[in-house]
């Protein structure tokens, strides 16, 4: 069961914490400082004047620091709550809202702790190491820091990822997220677990595996990358030819020229000598027809269209 520090209070350097085991949190308190009671009617008197004053006296409002303190505690005590129930989902959610408004080592010391559980490794044990390296860490709470990151840290696995084949332009993401260039080729922590690798280029994936870590150990994963495509571009009547890492590597090309009986033009093409003998047609019928009339008639007159004859 995880060793969880509850805090008396989330003020700063000097709060207080206890220990929790999952049974039961055991919190220290700070001894308080005892009244001495004042004998005699004049005592009391003076004590039931001083009592009225100070309820007739307007009570001062919190400011906005004393709410977010108390917000950040009561978020904490859920966190508690959720890990002694072993709910450490919740619980981390709960201790990352209140470190995001009271950002102290007793609070990073839980979260660490809960991440670790749910086999979060690599974070937990950055953010201990953070609570080791606090100049405000209470001594006892930083010890438990050291003892939790001796135990964390033997379970961290490694990767090693490797790119093989055309790697310009190439992204490697690691579960959804981009990973440094300075990480190819070399063992990183990672957490133990199923990971997927990905390459993408050009927004498109181009290389991917699934590997599993185990806890502690190395694991290596090779990605054989697929060779850019090249992207052609029609400039000034010249075809180039570019790969896809960029304009540096240009192959300029003459353009294909149409074949000759695929015509070159509109006398080329079978359509427009169709249209040409329809016009032909339509004409000879024309002259027929004027010719035909004889005498003094006047000659039949038209518009010749293609396929048509408009007697006017």
């Amino acid at each position: 069961m995880p060793v969880l520090a509850v805090p008396l209070r989330i003020d700063g350097p000097e709060e207080r914490f206890g220990r929790c085991d999952g049974s039961r949190a055991r919190v220290s308190f700070r001894s308080m400082h005892r009244v001495t009671a004042l004998g005699g009617a004049l005592s009391l008197g003076l004590l039931f004047l001083a009592a009225t004053a100070s309820a007739q006296q307007p009570q001062p409002q919190p400011t906005d620091d004393t709410a977010q303190r108390a917000a950040a505690r009561a978020l904490f005590e859920e966190g508690v709550a959720f890990a002694e129930q072993r709910q450490f989902e919740n619980a981390v959610d709960r201790f990352r809202r209140s470190r995001e408004l009271r950002r102290v080592p007793v609070v990073t010391y839980n979260l660490a702790v809960a991440l670790a559980e749910l086999r979060q490794l690599v974070e937990a044990s950055e953010l201990l190491r953070g609570v080791i390296r606090d100049e405000t860490t209470p001594p006892e709470l930083r010890q438990s820091a050291q003892v939790q990151l001796s135990q964390i840290l033997p379970r961290v696995g490694r990767l090693t990822i490797r790119l093989s084949g055309d790697r310009s332009g190439v992204l490697v993401v690691l579960d959804d997220r981009p990973i440094a260039p300075a990480l190819i080729g070399v063992a990183a922590p990672i957490d133990p677990g199923q990971h997927r690798v990905v390459a993408r280029r050009a927004g498109r994936d181009v290389a991917s595996q699934v590997v599993d870590v185990t806890e502690g150990r190395d694991a290596a994963v090779t990605l054989e990358v697929e060779p850019a495509l090249p992207q052609v571009r029609d400039i000034g009547g010249v075809e180039l030819e570019t790969e896809a890492s960029g304009p540096s590597r240009q192959r300029p090309r003459r353009r294909r020229e149409p074949e000759r009986g695929g015509g070159g033009g509109v006398l080329g093409q079978w359509w427009f000598w169709g249209i040409v003998g329809v016009v032909a047609a339509g004409a000879t019928t024309g002259i027929i027809v004027a010719a035909s009339s004889g005498g003094t008639e006047e000659p039949v007159r038209g518009t010749f269209m293609p396929g048509s004859l408009d007697i006017r």
